[in-house]
């Protein structure tokens, strides 16, 4: 009987703690400001203050930086942590960009991705 009620306890303590894990989606949706920025491994200097995404719980996203507003979808393969962002803009010369996220968490998510050879890097923090 003992036995039996260590076993229970157990089993109920595991469950509560796997259900207030998030996945990597979950946790991705609201809004984050974008604090570092790298090109070609230099750190860009700016006012990073006004560079955001948000992500909605639907797939979809907003990026802005430099007064430009993009949209788009958003999905996340939470096996290989990519972020795949795909813009709604025809004239955006990379519609569909894979980011490889490098560090994640509830407070901080840095996302690097190559694009048309060169190396970028965005250190994002919770802007709400």
């Amino acid at each position: 009987m003992k036995n039996t009620l260590l076993i229970l306890a157990v089993l109920v303590f595991s469950l509560s703690l796997s259900s207030c894990t998030k996945n990597k989606s979950e946790t991705i949706t609201g809004k984050w400001k974008v604090t570092e920025s790298e090109f070609a491994g230099n750190k860009l200097i700016g006012d990073f203050n006004s560079a955001w995404y948000r992500f909605n719980e639907d797939g979809t996203f907003e990026k802005s930086a430099e007064g430009k507003t993009q949209a788009g979808t958003w999905s996340i393969d939470e096996e290989k942590s990519l972020l795949t962002l795909e813009f709604d803009e025809e004239d955006e010369e990379s519609k569909v960009l894979k980011v490889t996220l490098s560090e994640f968490s509830d407070n901080k998510i840095k996302m690097d991705w190559e694009e048309f050879t060169m190396e970028y890097s965005e250190t994002l923090v919770p802007a709400e």
